[in-house]
């Protein structure tokens, strides 16, 4: 019997091997670099139940070309109030259409057959937030996606929100294998979608200029120390906006300004956010689209931890309309990345100040060669140090539940098993 067994697995196996291999003969490509411009409608295809029964067409680790098989239908979207499909010049009424893979770059819409290229929107396409609930530890749960006609939402990004001091507990996201392949435009916007920080009385970028913080902060500790913290002369001893879920760890250019609602911005010291902070989400990006690993996507946890503390006091940037102190810097800031396909996770924690270090688990950068590109132990860029996940969680409450089997820990070249079904028998 156990014979038997294996030898079912074994004709499994070889039955989807053959599939994909009849489907492997891709009949049209997308560039995903040069053949959409910033006002590209977002490329969906049926090939998930993830996100609404739709997912993102994205291009593969070593290619910025996307593949879609012969008779392969994606859904062309052009999100966002009053966008509208533009085909071929002409504008027309739809926010979304769906398109059919003919061959090459050419694609069927409603009996003409036109490449990619000749598919735009009147506009960027717009992200939404919609609650969903709460999260374990109490606070709104949040996503960030987009809204089809059909009313199926396209979720992009999940997170954790604290709406009583304004500050978001964790953000969570796909980074694609191909991300190093994304689309690149210099013309970004700033952050701009104030979103759930409406009821404050200030504008969430008053809070970011460096005069409120001396103002705010000088409150806390005191007039005459406040100019050892925060120094507007040098334009560098500040508090700037940051992003949990970063720009560039997304394909699409409207996914990327997607990431430009308040509620994924943290308060990180400036020196840290351009220090270390980048240098780890690089890093992460280069791991994701490192051939030699899984070929799978990453998944992201991004978040706070603590409040940081100068002089024995706690600091935050804004005062909310009954006087309370909102919008706390944190004394961490924190990225896990899980490896689905192997199941191990590790955790990075930035010390969010650059005046005083501070620990809630135990290092194991050394066991890892994560960091051995750049000075984890330099403070005034963001101190880094390496944790288990198991470890994070007894210090970090609310993270959702996942199986995690060891530390990721880019020591290892990834070995695929010959016959997954098997091994799973």
């Amino acid at each position: 019997m156990a014979e038997l067994r294996v030898t079912s697995a074994v004709v499994a196996a070889v039955m989807i091997l053959g599939t994909y291999t009849t489907r492997g003969k891709a009949e049209c490509i997308v560039n995903i670099g040069s053949d959409l411009g910033y006002r590209s409608p977002l490329i969906l295809t049926q090939n998930t139940a993830e996100f609404g029964g739709m997912g993102f067409l994205l291009p593969s680790t070593s290619t910025p070309r996307a593949s879609l098989y012969n008779g392969e239908e994606v859904a062309l979207l052009c999100a966002g109030s009053n966008n509208r499909l533009n085909i071929s010049g002409t504008v027309s009424q739809l926010e979304e259409a769906n398109v059919r893979c003919d061959t090459g770059s050419s694609f069927e819409y409603s009996s003409q057959y036109l490449p990619i290229t000749d598919f735009q929107c009147t506009a960027v396409p717009q992200s939404t937030i919609r609650g969903n609930g709460t999260c374990s530890s109490g606070q709104k749960r949040l996503q960030i996606g987009y809204q089809m006609s059909s009313d199926r939402f396209i979720r992009l990004i999940d997170m954790c929100f604290d709406d009583v001091n304004y500050s978001t507990h964790y953000v969570n996201y796909t980074l694609a294998n191909g991300i190093q392949r994304r689309q690149v435009f210099e013309h970004g916007s700033e952050v701009d979608r104030v979103d759930y920080y409406n009821s404050l009385p200030d504008s969430p970028d008053v809070y970011y200029t460096c005069s409120n913080q001396q103002r705010t902060v000088g409150r806390l500790v005191g007039s005459s120390r406040v100019n050892r913290y925060i120094k507007c002369s040098n334009n560098i001893n500040y508090v700037a906006k940051a992003h949990l879920a970063a720009v560039p760890d997304f394909m699409y250019f409207a996914q990327q300004e997607s990431t430009k609602h308040h509620v994924n911005v943290v308060p990180m010291w400036y020196s840290i956010k351009n220090g270390n902070w980048l240098n780890l989400e690089e890093e992460i990006r280069q791991y994701a689209s490192n051939t030699s690993r899984a070929p799978s996507d990453l998944v992201i946890y991004s978040g706070t931890l603590g409040i940081t503390n100068l002089d024995n006091h706690r600091i935050y940037l804004g005062r909310d309309s009954n006087n309370l102190n909102v919008v706390p810097v944190p004394q961490w800031v924190w990225k896990l990345v899980y490896e689905p396909t192997t199941k191990e996770g590790i955790v990075f924690l930035v010390v969010n100040n650059p005046y005083r270090l501070s620990f809630t688990c135990r290092c194991v950068c050394a066991q890892t060669q994560w960091t051995r590109a750049w000075n984890r132990a330099d403070a005034h860029k963001g101190y880094v140090y390496c944790c288990s996940v198991n470890n994070f969680r007894s210090v970090f409450s609310g993270l959702p539940n996942f199986e995690v089997t060891g530390l990721l820990t880019k020591n290892r070249p990834y070995t695929p098993p010959l016959f997954p079904d098997i091994a799973a028998q």
